[in-house]
């Protein structure tokens, strides 16, 4: 045999395969015929023998044994070890009580302990704590599982006791007090002492007001909490007020304000104060002596108040503010001014105060700057004088009336001259000093306006005009511009027609107009315009142009929009409203006519559109008409019975359901969804048909096809011979092939096991002749023989049923029913 083998188990097994043995070493005197050997396919741990056997050409044989050793070298697993736990301590301990998930350790052949240093629910001081999982298999293989425990001390120290927020009165002329109070207590969880600090103690001085004082205590690893509470410290003394009597002028303004140092005598307080005096504002009709309140308050609102005499003066002149001024001369040449008009705001710190001026009248002769003087007095008898410049300015302009209008002839050299123009009217406030004009002198044909300009001492101007009209005796004459023939441009007219320019010739006159009078849009046809040249002297001459338009534009038509309809019980549809198109022209429509045929066939039609203006141009435009089907077919559908043939087969069309289905237009597709039945559709099976016409419209029917056989059972096993091989069993579930439901309580029910398990579970059950005989769409082991419409009890018998489970699968077969047992 070959030599012994030693090898590892294979990986997560507790056995060995695939070893290789090795090859023996045989002879024989004649020939070997075989050697052969008992090894397993798999070898188990330990030790195997195994045995090998030569034999010869002649039957005689020889064994040898070789061992096969299988060690187990893998080492345990440990699943689920939990990950570092990191924990808080229980409320008033140095430690926390920690659990966590157990790990579980598994091996390829067997685990022979498990063991760990703590375990899940252990209390655990707090800081960090290795927790260790050996597992140790029957070899001696072992792994570990370690994850470290840390508890973390939160909790902070805890005050026993802590002073509540008190109050305490100043001692005697001092603005504070010294405070006294019971020293905190203090535990914590871990530190038998923890460390106390504050910045106050008792016996320390406070402040008037209130002050926190706030104690902090520490633990060991930096947990703090702190106990809190107010000193408050609150003054009773009373100021002690003293005042002075004083006098004081008004101000600039007419006012005075005091304020509480100025009658102040020597307050004094414990702490600080305020002082206030009232009233403290003063003005004119408090000249005298008047009583104030001066009141002392400290910061805690103790108050005191005593009195003082304020005398008030007014020993200030008013103040004189002057402006410059410039008035006007009127229509008569004079002017008058009051003291308001040169006052720039005199003002007096008593209120009002009078104004007087010495000139306040001037004329013709003080044109120019003039000098006045403003005198303001107050109520008390002070007064302040001041000056002003009073500028007298003439700007009334003189009026001037031109001569009447001068009429002559024109020379031989068309123009005229050494006329008398006349003379002008004119006036002034003061006088007028000089009246000029710009006469050209010589005039040409027509009229020349003459400016006359009147000047007076100031320079004020005025300007009248006057015309002088220079006559021609020579007549011109004038010839219309060609006839013109145009189409039209803007709507049923012609505009911005060119009718050129007009031949003038003759007279001496330059100064003449042409006008015509041609619209500003031309009518179709035929329009006289007639030219008319008019001179300076209001001779009138005149000539003709015909102008012709015509219209060659086409109208325009925009069809109506497109028409859908839905078809009649014949397939076409006729009477269709079509809409009405929107045509124009630029002159006038004349016909509107379209090709629409009486009836519409199913589909797209192309309407015509044409519309003719009264010139006889003409345009086209189409419309669509667009006619559905939107009318599903009509099913009228039969229900059959059909007996399976002797293949087990039976076969339907559609003509063997259909009692007349129809469509308005055309049926072109039929679809049902079987056609063909076997021993497994043994029953009521309902078909779906589905019809559809051109349109793609479908109506969707069912109908019912009993299939039946010929019930048959020429072996008696309670099939139909028909269907005796047709049945299929799987092996998802064991059903029971008999049950006797006689009411002794033992196999009373058609139970199928393990039928749990499954989400779907329907349960169809028919007679040897197709019929349902009893259906459970989601079963429960309770079926004991009886039928599902009306309770009444099968007869024995056999019987054959269907189970639908999940994923689609079906269980078939025959189950038999016996009520009388043997």
């Amino acid at each position: 045999a070959p030599s012994a083998v030693v090898v590892n188990t294979d990986a997560g097994e507790c056995t060995a395969s695939g070893v290789a043995l090795g090859t023996p070493v045989t002879a024989d005197n004649c020939t070997v015929a075989s050697v052969t050997n008992d090894a397993p396919a798999v070898f188990p741990i330990g030790g195997t023998t195994v045995t090998w056997t030569v034999t010869d050409g002649a039957g005689n044989t020889e064994i040898a044994t070789q061992l096969v050793t299988v060690e187990d070298n893998e080492d345990p697993v440990i699943s689920n070890c939990p990950t570092d736990i990191s924990t808080v301590n229980d409320i008033g301990e140095c430690g926390s009580i920690v659990t966590w998930g157990t790990p579980v350790a598994d091996d390829n052949c067997n685990v022979n302990s498990f063991t760990s240093n703590f375990d899940s629910g252990d209390f655990f001081p707090v800081g960090e704590t290795d927790v260790i999982y050996t597992a140790i298999d029957d070899a001696g293989n072992q792994v570990q599982c370690v994850f470290e425990v840390e508890v973390l001390n939160t909790e902070a120290p805890t005050f026993v006791t802590c002073p509540s927020d008190f109050t305490i009165e100043n001692d005697p002329g001092v603005c504070g007090a010294i405070a006294e109070w019971d020293v905190p207590v203090v535990t914590d969880n871990c530190a038998s002492v923890p460390t106390v600090i504050s910045d106050n103690n008792p016996g320390d001085y406070f402040d008037l007001g209130t002050t926190l004082v706030t104690y902090e205590a520490f633990d060991g690893v930096g947990n703090s909490s702190t106990c809190m509470f107010e000193v408050t410290v609150i003054d009773t003394e009373l100021p002690q007020v003293i005042s002075q009597d004083i006098t004081i002028p008004l101000g600039p303004d007419g006012t005075v304000t005091i304020t509480p140092d100025m009658v102040d005598g020597g307050t004094s307080d414990n702490c600080d104060f305020d002082l206030s005096v009232t009233p403290n504002i003063f003005g004119t009709s408090n000249i005298g002596d008047n009583t104030v309140v001066l009141v002392a308050t400290d910061p805690s609102g103790n108050a005191n108040v005593t009195s003082a005499i304020v005398t008030i003066v007014d020993d200030e002149a008013p103040t004189v503010m002057t402006q410059d001024i410039v008035v006007e001369l009127d229509d008569n040449g004079e002017v008058n001014i009051t003291a308001q008009m040169v006052d720039n705001g005199s003002f007096d710190n008593s209120g009002s105060v009078s104004l007087a001026i010495d000139v306040n009248s001037f004329s013709c002769g003080e044109i120019g700057v003039n000098q006045v003087e403003l005198t303001v007095s107050d109520a008390s008898g002070n007064s302040s004088s001041g000056f002003a410049n009073v500028t007298v300015v003439d700007v009334t302009p003189p009026t001037i009336e031109a001569p009447g209008v001068v009429t002559v002839f024109a020379n031989a050299d068309c123009v005229a001259s050494g006329f008398d123009l006349g003379t002008p009217i004119t006036s002034d406030n003061c006088n007028v000093d000089e009246v000029i004009n710009n006469s050209p002198g010589v005039f040409n044909i027509g009229e020349t306006i003459v400016t006359w300009t009147a000047i007076d001492q100031s320079g004020n101007q005025s300007q009248a005009t006057q015309i002088v009209r220079v006559m021609d005796t020579i007549s011109p004459t004038i010839e219309a511009p060609a006839d013109v023939s145009v189409n039209t441009n803007n709507g049923c007219f012609a505009q911005n027609v060119n009718l050129g320019q007009p031949i003038v010739s003759g007279g001496c006159s330059v100064n003449y107009t042409v006008s015509n009078d041609a619209p500003s849009a031309f009518d179709l046809g035929e329009t006289i315009v007639t030219w008319t040249l008019t001179t300076e002297d209001g001779i009138s001459i005149s000539a003709t142009q015909i102008v012709s338009v015509e219209d060659n534009i086409a109208p325009t038509i925009v069809p109506p929009s497109t028409v859908t309809v839905t078809v009649d019980e014949n397939c076409g549809v006729s009477s269709v409203s079509l809409g009405t198109p929107v045509v124009s022209d630029n002159c006038s429509v004349e016909n509107i006519t379209n090709d629409a045929p009486s009836t519409y066939s199913l589909g797209i039609t192309t309407v015509t559109w044409t519309v003719t203006d009264a010139s006889g141009n003409e345009t086209t435009a189409e419309q669509l008409v667009i006619v559905e089907d939107n009318e599903a077919p009509v099913a009228n559908l039969n229900d059959i019975e059909v007996v399976l043939n002797d293949e087990g087969i039976a076969e339907i069309s559609f003509e063997d359901i259909d009692a007349g289905s129809f469509d308005n237009c055309e049926i072109v597709e039929v679809n049902v969804s079987q056609t063909i039945f076997d021993c497994s559709d043994l029953g009521d099976q309902f078909v779906t048909v589905v019809l559809i016409d051109a349109a793609g419209n479908s109506t969707t029917a069912f109908a019912k096809v009993s299939v039946q056989t010929d019930g048959i059972d020429s072996n008696n096993n309670g099939i139909p011979d028909v269907c005796d091989d047709s049945f299929e069993v799987s092996d998802d579930v064991d059903v029971p092939e008999a049950f006797t439901p006689n009411g002794d309580n033992i196999n009373d029910q058609f139970v199928i096991p393990n039928l749990d398990e499954f989400t779907v579970k329907e349960l169809s059950v028919f007679n040897r002749y197709g019929n349902l005989v009893y259906e459970h769409l989601d079963y429960d082991n309770s079926w004991g023989g009886e039928r599902s419409n009306n309770g009444q009890d099968l007869p024995d018998g056999t019987y054959y049923y269907v189970l639908k489970l999940d994923e689609g699968k079906i269980k078939k077969g025959f189950v038999y029913i016996n009520r009388v047992r043997q």
